[in-house]
């Protein structure tokens, strides 16, 4: 029975080895950006000191010391009823907010925020008035960072939330190892998975004729991996019916770092 064992273990690990053999493993020290979590005395130091400077705020900075959700059961003062504000004031409020947080913003320059603005003053049991904002995702030149929107909330005429955050470091290497199409070749032949509305699963085959008719960017994509964020640079592969799948294949290693269906059955 030892003996099976350590047989199956062996060609288990063999089967591993191969499965790995075709990833290009990155010789760039600089690959990918790293952002690791803060140490709990650190946090809750920020925490505490943001939470005195912005009184009025129910959002607060996340463990990786950028602006998110705050605590639900936090008691946080409510902004006064006064005369609300116009969209430029609101804009104003918002820039100066993040010219004056960049730690945890991960903004540089509000020139390219991008912002947008909707007010809304109905509703609300409390007459309340609000502006909600967003800005654009983050980009390095023309590669766009995913998922990096900033989101804001003002309450009255103060602001109340700050949500989100671009990163003040991405690193791009200078040469990749994973060309787009080597990247798209690599997904040949890849099965992915669906599900029914009734929670069925079925399955779907990337084929060439797929590949050929989807279409690919290069885009950062922000991996959380073993508490910490990666900025992965990756090929976006967007794969068309029949298969109908996002794909991220990274530019260095070749791996896969996310992939998603793009129909809701």
């Amino acid at each position: 029975m030892k003996k099976q064992f350590l047989l199956f273990m062996f060609f288990a690990c063999m089967l591993f080895s191969c499965e790995k053999s075709n990833l290009v493993y990155s010789d760039d020290p600089n690959y990918p950006t790293v952002i690791k979590k803060l140490n709990s005395a650190t946090l809750t130091d920020l925490k505490s000191a943001y939470a005195l400077k912005y009184k009025y705020f129910i959002s607060s900075i996340n463990e990786y010391g950028f602006c998110g959700d705050g605590d639900v059961n936090a008691v946080v003062e409510n902004p006064p009823l006064l005369n609300p504000i116009a969209q430029p004031e609101a804009i104003v409020q918002i820039n100066n907010f993040v010219s004056q947080n960049p730690a945890i913003t991960g903004v540089k320059s509000n020139v390219d925020l991008k912002l947008t603005l909707s007010c809304s003053d109905t509703g609300y049991w409390d007459n309340a008035i609000y502006w909600f904002g967003s800005t654009g995702d983050q980009y390095i030149d023309t590669i766009q960072v995913i998922n990096s929107q900033i989101h804001f909330q003002i309450k009255n005429r103060e602001l109340r939330s700050c949500v989100g955050n671009w990163y003040p470091t991405v690193y791009i290497p200078g040469k990749f190892n994973i060309d787009r199409d080597a990247a798209k070749a690599s997904l040949l032949d890849k099965v992915v998975w669906h599900s029914t509305i009734a929670g069925v699963p079925y399955s779907a085959t990337v084929t060439a004729a797929s590949l050929t008719a989807s279409t690919t960017h290069l885009v950062v994509f922000p991996n959380t991996f073993n508490n910490q964020i990666e900025l992965r640079v990756t090929w976006q592969i967007n794969i068309p019916a029949p298969v109908y799948y996002l794909i991220f294949v990274d530019v260095m290693t070749g791996e896969i770092i996310s992939e998603q269906p793009t129909i809701i059955s």
